[in-house]
């Protein structure tokens, strides 16, 4: 059994493939569109929607795994009042994640995993005291422009200040009861231009192993390099 978390309209959305159990079937609500099968395969099914309205269906320790990326804090504005990522601050932002993820606690089983990838940003004010193009990095919508304008009042942080939100997550993560057991540094093979020449090019993100448990199902021999060496906590992935 497998779970993953995708993003779609800027909310935070799991898709759940499942065997088909008795103790893995999911409970269906009066209001089906909060928990729709997309299709099904053999004894697999396909279940998207908004992940804090689908997980409180699904079973207590019926998920395996958990592999998401969701919505970077202040980076996108998918018009949706609902959305994860455009919280007032990152403090809360983090507060969201967590309260996300306490339910994917709940349904991940004693040998569970959780797959993390959260992208960081820089605390900026624009440069003129409103909100210019570059207030928080991959700025695209004006709403999330106005929102960062000022460097967030939080954590000590200053103009450029690197955020660390990804940590900041994990450690929240961490405190909340998940077993913080590995960071992976995701090398991108084609990375996002940028106009900066006070630092180096961002070019890589952090990927986070989380468990239940001490013990839990990580099969190293299916992912062992070429040589026979374990799998380096090191990924060159992308075109």
């Amino acid at each position: 059994m497998a779970n993953g978390l995708r993003v779609s309209s800027g909310i935070l959305y799991i898709r759940c493939i499942k065997t088909q159990t008795a103790a893995a079937k999911p409970h269906h609500k009066k209001n089906e569109r909060e928990m729709i099968s997309d299709f099904k395969i053999n004894d697999l099914q396909i279940f998207t929607g908004d992940c804090r309205k689908i997980l409180p269906n699904l079973p207590a320790e019926s998920i395996q795994c958990c592999v998401t990326s969701p919505p970077y804090w202040g980076l996108r504005d998918y018009n949706h009042s609902s959305q994860i990522g455009a919280e007032p601050s990152p403090v809360q932002y983090v507060k969201s994640l967590v309260e996300v993820f306490s339910e994917v606690w709940r349904v991940l089983r004693k040998d569970g995993t959780l797959w993390l990838n959260i992208g960081d940003g820089y605390a900026r004010n624009g440069g003129t005291g409103s909100c210019g193009p570059n207030a928080v990095v991959g700025n695209t919508k004006k709403l999330i422009q106005k929102r960062n304008c000022k460097v967030p009042d939080c954590w000590g942080l200053k103009d450029r200040d690197l955020m660390g939100i990804p940590w900041r997550v994990a450690f929240a993560l961490q405190e909340d009861g998940w077993i913080f057991r590995s960071r992976i540094t995701w090398v991108k093979k084609t990375a996002m231009p940028e106009s900066v020449k006070n630092r180096p090019t961002n070019a890589t993100e952090d990927i986070f192993l989380m468990s239940k448990s001490p013990t839990y199902y990580y099969n190293a021999a299916a992912v062992r390099e070429a040589s026979g060496a374990n799998l380096r906590n090191y990924w060159l992935l992308g075109p």
